[in-house]
């Protein structure tokens, strides 16, 4: 192989890389969006259910509830296979 042919070789191959790591990056913001607008419709329904239909909460206090909610998906209990006592991503009954 000549220099010519392992330069081309190289600049394809870090021309996939490059785009790995775009691909990969893009997974990591859509899943973090989807974990947030899931724990934003999961407050939604806590707030719809506690309070009743079409009632709202000041936004302080859902703010609050929204941003816990979106943590304790990435709690280390998960990790640690501790198993929580309902799914966060399912919709709240009022059987809990």
């Amino acid at each position: 192989m000549t220099w010519e042919a392992l330069n081309a070789a190289a600049m394809i191959l870090g021309y996939v890389a490059m785009l790995g790591l775009i691909v990969l990056v893009a997974m990591v913001a859509y899943l973090l969006v989807d974990e947030a607008r899931r724990s934003y419709r999961q407050c939604r329904r806590i707030e719809r259910v506690a309070l009743g239909k079409g009632k709202r909460v000041p936004w302080r206090v859902f703010l609050l509830s929204w941003c816990k909610e979106y943590f304790t998906s990435y709690t280390s209990l998960r990790y640690r296979g501790y198993v929580l006592p309902h799914d966060p991503r399912k919709p709240v009954r009022r059987g809990w």
